[in-house]
């Protein structure tokens, strides 16, 4: 999956759930800043931060369901949802 059909689905996810992203391409710079994984996905253009405030935050399973229906892999973090693509 290239980066722009990743956002693409990103993009979907996010008016099904109306999500707003808050992190997506990082520089390595960045991603150390905000304690990221060496090979975090951010790094090339696969990984983006999701947040629904005000909405409501979806069911995990039912936000992990229409992540994969979008070929995407959810996880579910303290304070906002990380998408990617599947491993």
């Amino acid at each position: 999956m290239t980066p722009g059909e990743f956002y693409e689905r990103v993009l979907a996810y996010c008016s099904w759930s109306r999500a707003s992203v808050t992190s997506g391409l990082r520089s390595p710079e960045r991603n150390a800043a905000v304690h990221g994984h060496e090979r975090s996905m951010h790094l090339v253009g696969l990984a983006a931060d999701v947040v629904y405030h005000p909405n409501p935050v979806p069911g995990i399973d039912t936000a992990k369901h229409f992540a994969s229906r979008l070929g995407l892999l959810l996880v579910r973090e303290s304070d906002h949802d990380h998408i990617q693509v599947p491993y």
